[in-house]
């Protein structure tokens, strides 16, 4: 456009010198956008009321959150060392003027800061005279503070996010960790910080399997000293005792106590595992209801009973092996029937046999390009995405329609759908930084997946032809369900003192249920109309005898086992009904394959949602497609095994499917129990 006048009111405008000649006398307009010029002749009268900043910085310090136009309030932290800090800023209207407020230096800009609190006030004030202020809320430490403001390890995590109030943490390893690395993060630079006198970034020796080591905050003034304490423990390495003994026994779940952890309150000790998921809603003791302190810590680590449990002879994961849990890692490194995962086709096998049928064990499909295990060929074959013989992977039957829920969560902004599903990405991912603070509020917490959920709504408007779109909407239904799962409803303290030993109990139930099932010709994975039928015969068998006791202990059984089968249809029911997250997230799960019908995670989630209404031939035809996608899956090939079992189908294929499953569901727990957490998604590897 350079040189060619465009004429508003018979006005010429020249754009390459944004110069407006008015009776052949030039205006200059340095500050007017160019687009104003060019659309709106009247926009210079418009605009004065803005009182917008275009730039605002402070030095040293950085803002939070980012500067926007649109945003008046911030916070800043800085070190106690700091003396001052210099403003810069700059009104977006030329004719815009403003005003610092704040305990000013020498230099207009320049504030003089005091320890804690400074409030800097910029107030900005538009050509007619409209305001508006900026605040920015400076914290200067205190030279005798003596606080981290973060603290992880690795591998490994805390039992708990980081807390301010809390001093004392603990940390469950895997059995063959052998070393960690702790990272204390510090809210001030001037800050000394050392772990047991050591430099924090050394890692840490852990010769036994538990150790307890202190990091020590001396604050800037060198007057205040905090101490942060650590147990870092290490997993149990065997299979448990049987029966447990009954002082190392956790009430919960009715097994050893792993990690065990002693309440304060009552002396109570549970696992830690147990005693985080059953805390959650009601911080009293499981077993007595005891009331916890008004403030932490809770619990604590009882060395004693710990030494009891290193001291009991297990047997190793892999073999009939005994010998003392603390003794267990030297044997089980080297053990000859270890299970290891084949780096070729990703099996797991007996170490012992990796040398001899693991070589060369894989073939790439001449019609795909995948590899698999030179057993799998057959079955590869018959499920490759690019072969002939596969079957019809269309959803049969199915076809998009908006139904009445998705309609509420339609609001119409005006965005475009590469707009709308950004939005959507960054509601989920405050969703999942939300989940991970234990300061967070269960509402925020359900208030970013509700406003996920709109956004990819608004977007599948947009473009109803997106399959990502109707995914993630499915994605973000399925969350919303797990939120209600993991925090539901309050318990009240008689309902949790009651559930406390819940697990306890079902175990020991399961158990007599399972004798009574064999007695009578039933196989434990038998469905439960079986072993019901089974149940009723001993009932009527110790009727005839004249047995009533144990009659009536059998009827209890039946009634708690008729109930688990009613649990089971109603997780069917949640699952295919339209009022329900599940049900919603089967719909866009179905939705979207139907789109992209060879899609791996559009197959795998409504695989999952099959499982969840039983329908099982219909799962096992979605986990079919995702194991033509990735033929080395492992846990596919389990799932697919499941699904055409339980569907009816029995042949030797189906059997090679589960016993796989088994062992390397068996190895993925002793990864767990050897490597720590970190593995727990070795499975899905």
């Amino acid at each position: 456009m350079n040189h060619i006048p465009i004429y508003m009111n018979h006005i010429p405008i020249y754009m390459n010198h944004i110069t407006i000649y008015m009776n052949h006398i030039p205006i200059y307009m340095n500050h007017i956008p160019k687009h104003e010029l060019l659309t709106n002749p009247l926009s210079a009268s418009q605009d004065m009321d803005n009182a917008d900043l275009e730039l605002l910085k402070l030095a040293p310090g950085r803002l939070n959150p980012k500067f926007s136009a649109s945003v008046t309030e911030y916070n800043v932290l800085l070190s106690s060392a700091a003396v001052q800090c210099k403003v810069d800023c700059m009104a977006s209207d030329s004719g815009a003027s403003y005003q610092i407020k704040g305990n000013k230096g020498d230099d207009e800009k320049v504030i003089k800061l005091n320890e804690g609190l400074n409030e800097i006030l910029i107030e900005v004030s538009a050509p007619d005279g409209t305001l508006k202020t900026y605040t920015i809320r400076v914290t200067k430490l205190a030279a005798n503070l003596a606080e981290l403001s973060n603290l992880t390890l690795n591998p490994g995590r805390l039992d708990r996010p980081y807390q301010k109030k809390i001093s004392e943490y603990y940390a469950t390893l895997g059995w063959a960790v052998n070393e960690v690395t702790i990272k204390p993060v510090k809210q001030d630079p001037k800050m000394t910080v050392d772990i047991d006198g050591n430099a924090p970034d050394k890692p840490i020796a852990l010769p036994s399997m538990e150790t307890t080591v202190k990091i020590n905050v001396l604050s800037p003034d060198k007057s205040t000293t905090k101490v942060y304490t650590v147990h870092l423990m290490k997993e149990d390495a065997g299979y448990r005792p049987k029966p447990s003994p009954a002082d190392l026994t956790c009430g919960v779940c009715s097994s050893l106590c792993q990690c065990p952890r002693t309440l304060i309150q009552c002396g109570h000790s549970f696992c830690s595992v147990c005693l985080s998921v059953t805390q959650r809603t009601d911080k009293s003791c499981p077993g007595c209801a005891a009331n916890p302190p008004n403030e932490p810590p809770f619990d604590k680590v009882d060395s004693a009973l710990r030494s009891k449990l290193l001291d009991l002879e297990v047997e190793c994961f892999y073999c009939s092996t005994s010998t003392k849990q603390s003794e267990l890692l030297t044997h089980a490194v080297e053990c000859d029937s270890r299970i290891e995962t084949c780096t070729q086709c990703c099996m797991d096998v007996k170490h012992s046999t990796i040398e001899s049928d693991h070589k060369d064990c894989t073939i790439t499909c001449k019609t795909c390009g995948q590899k698999h295990h030179k057993s799998h060929d057959t079955s590869h074959q018959a499920m490759c995405l690019q072969g002939s013989s596969l079957p019809n992977i269309e959803l049969t039957g199915h076809s998009i329609k908006l139904s009445d829920w998705e309609k509420k969560l339609r609001v119409d902004s005006g965005d475009s759908f590469d707009e709308l599903f950004e939005a959507g990405g960054k509601h989920e991912a405050m969703y999942f930084k939300l989940r991970g603070l234990a300061s967070s509020e269960v509402e925020d917490i359900r208030n970013a997946l509700h406003s996920a959920s709109n956004a990819y709504a608004n977007a599948i408007a947009a473009n109803p032809k997106s399959a990502k779109a109707h995914y993630r909407l499915g994605v973000v239904l399925e969350e919303l369900e797990n939120v209600d799962d993991v925090y539901g409803k309050k318990v009240e303290k008689s309902q949790a003192q009651a559930t406390g030993n819940k697990e306890a109990r079902d175990s020991s139930k399961t158990e007599e249920i399972d004798a009574i099932c064999q007695l009578h010709g039933v196989s434990g994975g038998a469905p439960l109309a079986a072993k019901l039928q089974a149940i009723d015969k001993e009932y009527h068998a110790l009727k005839l005898k004249g047995d009533s006791f144990r009659a009536d202990r059998v009827q209890e059984l039946y009634a708690w086992k008729s109930k688990q089968a009613t649990q089971a249809e109603k997780i069917c029911f949640n699952a295919s009904s339209d009022g329900t997250y599940l049900g919603k997230a089967s719909k866009k799960y179905e939705d979207a394959v139907s789109l992209e019908p060879t899609a791996y995670q559009y197959n795998y989630c409504l695989a999952w949602s099959y499982l969840r209404q039983m329908k099982f031939a219909e799962a096992a035809a979605r986990f079919k497609v995702c194991l033509g996608n990735k033929p080395l899956l492992k846990h596919i090939r389990y799932l697919l095994g499941i699904s055409l079992s339980q569907a009816g189908t029995t042949d030797q294929e189906v059997q090679a499917l589960l016993q796989e499953g088994i062992v390397s569901y068996q190895h993925w727990i002793s990864c767990v129990k050897r490597d720590g957490p970190s593995t727990e998604k070795i499975m899905m590897a």
